[in-house]
């Protein structure tokens, strides 16, 4: 068993997972959340109420709760909480990023200065403060170009622009875009648009060495916007592409200054080989670790406590003599069960179910039962909801389906079978905002 020190819950559609998880292996999880996560109950020890944004207070809550029982590691699988999360262990002598490292990871400017300098192939970028500014860079880049905010997520304000016209028509989106619990940082990238198929890479990385667990075969659409609508997961090495994907992931690693913890490392295969998105410093998003779980048996929440803590327990733990293997072996297994070469065959994925127009949620509903076309339905939203498409609404999901299959043909199959079950009705009609 682990002690753990959790910073930040988020909502329990794509994360309860990772809790449940912690309380399957015996964690013991302390939350520190800026409001009470009821869901979260059933799987932390003690949960404290600071506002997250206020540093000193969520360092001195933290200290008090390390002082009464000892924390083995911190973590976080929110985003906004990256930078956070490496103070924080920081200030308890425990593992974690460096805050410098942090910061890169947080600041794709940072992060694309820190890949030009390791010699990381990645696209060109150039940071802007207006329109004017935005068209000058553009133009040096060569169209089409992508425009998005400096440090949000969720592909919320990216946009792609082909031509000066476009990029002044949505400028905007970007520069006003904004994400619960991030403040925005200045400025506006203006980046080359990679060209070809989209994957990420799933990693978990211990004493400065990269495991990589599962590769990412991403679907995004609503062009010109970048919704991720679905994917994938597979083990790595089962792709053409895959080694070449790797050895840039892990090459954008060592650029940025990443030692330990999960990352979700986003690249496209051009024509010219692999080019680095960017690295999320955390467990990757849309329950993408869970998915892989399913399609390998690669346990990427249990991999990240393992790097996190070094297979830290209680002292009974270390000291119980009944035991025939000591955590440190246990964890060693774990970690060299993982070898791309040893995990189970398979495919699962993942699709998101978005509404064709903006409009009100007037019915869902789906089968039952139907466990022969999913291993996992859930609807996201209510009926009566108000949803919108980009650019007026960004991750605007109705639900999604999870599946597993042999082969990415059947889970294809599979998952098109699943949504087309589904009674999906929209009503079309203006935002509250925008009645008379």
């Amino acid at each position: 068993m682990a002690r753990l020190l959790m910073l930040g819950a988020g909502i329990d559609i794509y994360r309860k997972y990772i809790l449940e998880t912690l309380h399957a292996r015996g964690d013991d999880v302390a939350l520190i959340d800026t409001v009470p996560r009821p869901w979260t109950e059933p799987f932390v020890r003690a949960g404290v109420k600071v506002d997250l944004r206020d540093r000193d207070a969520v360092g001195e809550a933290a200290l008090s709760l390390h002082r009464d029982a000892p924390f083995d590691g911190v973590l976080t699988y929110d985003e906004a909480q990256v930078e956070l999360t490496a103070y924080v262990a920081a200030l308890l002598g425990l593992p974690g990023l460096s805050p410098e490292a942090a910061a890169r990871c947080r600041d794709k400017r940072a992060m694309r200065a820190a890949f030009e300098a390791a010699g990381v192939p990645s696209a060109r970028s150039v940071l802007v403060y207006d329109a004017e500014g935005a068209a000058a860079a553009a133009a040096g880049l060569g169209y089409p170009v992508v425009v998005k905010p400096r440090n949000l997520g969720g592909s919320i304000g990216v946009v792609r622009a082909d031509d000066e016209r476009e990029l002044r028509a949505v400028f905007k989106v970007a520069a006003e875009a904004g994400f619960a619990r991030i403040d925005p940082e200045p400025g506006v990238l203006v980046e080359q648009y990679l060209d070809g198929p989209e994957y990420s890479v799933e990693s978990v990385v211990r004493d400065g060495r990269v495991l990589v667990c599962g590769i990412t075969d991403k679907t995004v659409g609503f062009a010109p916007y970048f919704e991720e609508l679905g994917h994938v997961c597979r083990a790595p090495g089962t792709g053409p592409h895959d080694q070449q994907l790797i050895d840039t992931a892990v090459a954008a690693h060592r650029a940025l200054g990443i030692t330990v913890g999960a990352t979700h490392s986003e690249l496209r295969m051009t024509a010219d080989g692999p080019r680095m998105i960017e690295v999320a410093a955390r467990l990757g998003g849309d329950q993408i670790p869970y998915v892989h779980r399913l399609a390998s048996g690669v346990d990427m929440v249990a991999l990240t406590v393992e790097a996190l803590t070094g297979g830290a327990g209680t002292e009974s733990d270390r000291t119980e003599s009944a035991r025939t293997q000591t955590r440190a072996e246990a964890d060693a297994d774990l970690w060299e069960d993982t070898d791309p070469g040893r995990v189970r065959p398979g495919v699962a994925g993942i699709r998101m179910l978005y509404p064709q127009h903006d409009g009100v949620v007037r019915a869902l509903g789906a089968p039952e039962p139907a466990g022969h076309l999913w291993h996992e339905m859930v609807w996201h939203v209510d009926e009566g909801r108000h949803v919108q498409l980009p650019p007026r609404g960004f991750l605007s999901r109705l639900g999604h389906v999870i599946a597993r299959a042999d082969d990415e043909r059947e889970l294809r199959v599979r998952l098109d079978a699943a949504v087309a079950s589904l009674r999906i009705e929209i009503e079309a009609a203006p935002a509250p905002g925008d009645l008379a």
